[in-house]
């Protein structure tokens, strides 16, 4: 993405609503994105479907350890995903939170599309179930039951 300093700020303070904490918070995930080294339309997509900086950091964490030309496939099989079942894009990156909470209080890394298959198994037990949890409740629980064997 090109010139860094001036998109962080310009995207960070549409986000931000006024809110400097909030900005910072932005500013933050953005930078982890830049990191990423996607492409800016396709670090501007995960911007836009983001719906907080948290979600934005988690899946950027996820994605840097994946080789760039990865990154896109990475993406596309996440945006498949969403697809598949009847959660939004903003609920699937939310729930990259949890995962990402897990692997670092575990001192662990995972690639992209081994968490990407975890959290998709938490979409599926989130349909099956009345709807007593969201989606990120579901992921974090899973996680907290089973762990997360394909962490390294």
């Amino acid at each position: 993405m090109t010139n860094e300093s001036s998109w962080i700020q310009t995207w960070s303070s549409e986000r931000a609503a006024g809110s400097p904490n909030l900005r910072l918070q932005w500013e933050h995930a953005l930078k982890q994105l830049a990191a990423c080294g996607l492409s800016q339309e396709a670090g501007r997509s995960l911007f836009d479907d983001a719906a907080s900086p948290s979600a934005l950091a988690a899946i950027c964490h996820c994605l840097q350890r994946e080789e760039a030309a990865q990154q896109s496939v990475c993406l596309e099989n996440l945006y498949k995903a969403v697809d598949d079942y009847a959660f939004s894009i903003q609920d699937w990156l939310e729930s990259f939170v949890p995962m990402h909470q897990w692997l670092k209080a575990n001192g662990k890394r995972a690639r992209f599309d081994d968490a990407l298959g975890f959290i998709e198994c938490s979409a599926s037990m989130a349909e099956t179930t009345h709807r007593t949890a969201t989606f990120q409740q579901i992921t974090e629980s899973m996680l907290a039951e089973h762990g997360f064997d394909a962490a390294e």
